[in-house]
């Protein structure tokens, strides 16, 4: 057999098995990272090794913390999210680190911002959510500050009615690091309760005074404030895809071009 042949053999074989105990060990190390996060739990949990989740209940609210990637290829990366259900299921709220594209975002229309009143948060975190008043109200100065803490990049969404989702870069294998999310997490579940809470008790005493206007109104608002904010995330749903074609058009615009090019050299 050639040599040659022999060493890309070779070659392949020993990036495969690279690949693979590389794998393997990425899998032990979110194992070995979820079972010692159990005591967070109290030692009432649930690991699924599969779906690198552990899940259990924290001050009523179940809690799962979940050892995830996003992105693809070379600009994969580890992420940590911690999903809590707090159970408000009217209420959509989402942060994301302010920057270039979402200034650009909220000045198309594509992106909405509630502004909190502190210039130090309001500098660090576009706020997406709806309804305004109960969004704005469970992050309070205490919440603020939990998610400033965060001092890497960290995201929170919506990711199911009544459930949200806090992220950031890096498994939290280490028990202080993930107590920290995890805590942040669910005071901010917790807030977004006592938020929806606090308000319908104030629009019910408004309501209860004599030939005061009932909280219709309000609720009015509140059903619109979603639905805008669902149009919102549709419309730049739409314009993300829209644009993923023209990058795709783009390159194999260029790619034709290319090929073009270099058949009519070779004929030539």
């Amino acid at each position: 057999m050639d040599s040659g042949v022999v060493l890309g053999v070779g070659l392949v074989v020993g990036i495969i098995v690279i690949a693979v105990f590389a794998t393997a060990r990425q899998k032990a190390k979110k194992r070995e990272g979820l079972y010692a996060l159990e005591t967070l739990f109290r030692g009432r949990s649930r690991v699924d090794e599969e779906a690198s989740t552990i899940t259990g209940t924290i001050d009523g609210q179940s809690v799962t913390i979940r050892f995830t990637s996003r992105g693809g290829g070379s600009s994969s990366e580890s992420w940590t999210e911690v999903d809590v259900a707090h159970g408000v299921v009217d209420v959509d709220l989402g942060l994301r680190p302010q920057g270039l594209s979402e200034n650009l975002a909220i000045a198309a229309g594509r992106a909405i911002d509630l502004q909190t009143g502190d210039s130090r948060f309001d500098a660090r975190f576009v706020v997406e959510g709806a309804p305004s008043d109960i969004v704005l109200r469970a992050l309070d100065a205490p919440t603020r500050e939990a998610l400033l803490a965060r001092h890497g990049r960290c995201d929170l969404t919506t990711s199911s009615p009544g459930t949200l989702r806090l992220g950031e870069p890096g498994w939290a294998t280490d028990l202080v690091r993930a107590r920290r999310l995890v805590t942040t997490a669910v005071g901010l579940g917790t807030r977004l309760r006592m938020a929806h809470e606090e308000v319908d008790r104030a629009s019910r005493q408004t309501s209860a005074y004599r030939d005061a206007p009932g909280d219709g109104g309000a609720a009015e608002r509140r059903a619109a404030e979603l639905e805008a904010l669902k149009a919102v995330k549709e419309q730049r749903a739409i314009g993300e895809k829209r644009m993923g074609l023209v990058i795709l058009a783009v390159i194999f615009g260029v790619l034709t071009l290319t090929c073009a090019h270099a058949v009519f050299l070779g004929g030539g």
